[in-house]
């Protein structure tokens, strides 16, 4: 996984670092959305069932998209 975050980075211009700080930043963020149904697809996505890791949130949007894609 740090390779992706070495590609955005260099996409980028940043550094890996900061490239992960802002993905955790988006997920606390959504995290917070009022609406429980978003905040339960979250914590899903998290092995304790708390506010994922970006590793964690990355897997669980591409299980969440091959899943809808699987499905239609």
């Amino acid at each position: 996984m740090n390779a992706l975050f070495q590609k955005i980075a260099a996409e980028n211009g940043t550094t890996t670092e900061l490239v992960y700080r802002e993905i955790q930043s988006a997920i606390n963020t959504a995290m917070q959305s009022g609406d429980i149904d978003v905040q339960e697809k979250w914590r899903a996505m998290s092995e304790n069932h708390e506010t994922p890791s970006p590793e964690e949130a990355i897997r669980g949007i591409l299980v969440m998209l091959l899943t809808d894609t699987n499905t239609h």
